[in-house]
């Protein structure tokens, strides 16, 4: 531990009027409408523009759900260490209602979309997905999809609004009582998430194929919400810091947020290739035709598989390995960028062959302008959620109890 610094006030860490970051949310959000638009009116049909949507709307997802995954495991453990990065998490996760506004296309859509299973014409007679029905059912599809927006928008406000109403509090006992509230409701929230996480994973991308099954799928999204979820937060708090926010983040912060993403993008890859070498293994032909449709001769989606395992595994092991780099502020922000480009891949290389289930023909094309438009203009949203959340309190816990050890912390 290091020596004890002052600790800030709520003024202290508010971000001052105007700064350039108050004007963020308003580009960002500007940025991202455009970008949609663009996006709706490139696309070639209403098909491929929907399977695009999703394709941006799982991105922005993911980065959201990720950063309240991080605050919940944080409150989980107990963590001292992260309390001056953890308020930025928390507004990223306040993004979550929002996606229920860009889930309505899809919703809309969904008899498209889904219609290998959904349609019941286009289903009768196939005994797979006749035996999934009671599943796989439009009613309780929808029924699902509330609930997932309801426990990840509950969970978000609640610890967004729990940790704002802890920087009022005179009273450490008070305070104290206020971190022990969030701690203990961090436990089910794990559960809660995990499940939820899981089950959208199944109802909206797995199922693009009702055919094919996996069960280390819902643990492959969480892997990659989690990368998502981490670079995002790298990359605002250095980009923050850039801007002459939150002095009270160190090296010794930013450290153990690259060691987060350096984690999880080794797990990321271990779930990856687990899942592909159990389905080569076992050679099942329910299981092979996911691979089957982005592998094989003049398929151009091998190449993005190929990219995945080097651009998205390989060159970041060896990138971001060094100390110094997840040290270094520069370094770990190009690390965190890379992460979150090559997550969109990751995504595309799982909804968008689907375009050509059941055509019985080698895919002609990878991915659409349109489905880049959609990915760039969600993510700007939720970043403009994220950066007007920031200007809403103070930039860090004041009141928490654990503030002094965080600000304090040093690594070994």
């Amino acid at each position: 531990m290091g020596h004890r610094k002052p600790l800030p006030t709520a003024e202290e860490v508010t971000i001052p009027q105007g700064h350039l970051w108050t004007k963020l949310p308003l580009v960002l959000a500007v940025t991202g409408v455009l970008a949609i638009a663009a996006g709706w009116f490139i696309a070639d049909d209403d098909h491929s523009r929907n399977y695009a949507w999703l394709t941006g709307f799982m991105y922005a997802g993911s980065v959201a759900l990720g950063c309240l995954f991080f605050v919940i495991v944080q409150h989980a453990s107990n963590a001292g260490w992260s309390v001056v990065v953890r308020r930025v998490a928390e507004c990223a996760g306040m993004a979550l209602p929002v996606l229920l506004l860009l889930f309505i296309p899809l919703y809309l859509g969904r008899m498209d979309i889904w219609s290998h299973w959904m349609d019941a014409h286009h289903a009768a007679g196939d005994p797979i997905i006749e035996g999934k029905a009671a599943f796989l059912n439009e009613g309780f599809w929808t029924i699902r999809a509330a609930v997932y927006f309801i426990i990840w928008s509950g969970l978000g406000f609640f610890f967004w609004k729990t940790s704002v109403s802890q920087d009022s509090i005179a009273d450490p006992e008070a305070a104290r009582s206020v971190t022990k509230k969030m701690n203990t409701m961090a436990y089910p929230a794990i559960v809660l998430f995990g499940l939820s996480t899981t089950f959208a994973a199944f109802d909206w991308m797995m199922s693009l194929d009702p055919h094919w099954f996996s069960t280390m799928f819902g643990v492959w999204f969480f892997a990659g919400c989690c990368v998502s979820g981490f670079a995002f937060l790298g990359v605002n708090l250095l980009l923050m810091k850039k801007a002459g926010l939150l002095p009270q983040v160190n090296e010794e912060h930013l450290h153990d947020v690259g060691k987060f993403v350096y984690a999880f993008t080794i797990f990321w890859a271990y779930i990856s290739f687990s899942q592909f070498f159990l389905i080569w293994y076992a050679n099942i032909p329910e299981e092979t035709t996911f691979f089957h449709l982005r592998m094989g001769e003049n398929n151009p989606w091998q190449s993005i598989g190929m990219l995945l395992m080097i651009a998205h595994f390989g060159i970041p092991f060896l990138l971001a390995m060094p100390r110094t780099v997840k040290r270094n502020p520069s370094a770990l922000l190009a690390v965190c960028t890379y992460l979150l480009v090559l997550h969109f891949f990751d995504l595309a290389y799982t909804i968008l062959p689907n375009l050509f289930l059941g055509k019985h023909m080698v895919p002609t094309s990878t991915i659409p302008a349109s489905a880049v438009c959609f990915a760039i203009g969600m993510f700007a949203i939720v970043w403009a959620v994220t950066a007007f959340m920031h200007t809403r309190s103070a930039l860090i816990p004041v009141k928490d109890p654990r503030l002094s050890e965080s600000m304090a912390f040093t690594n070994f």
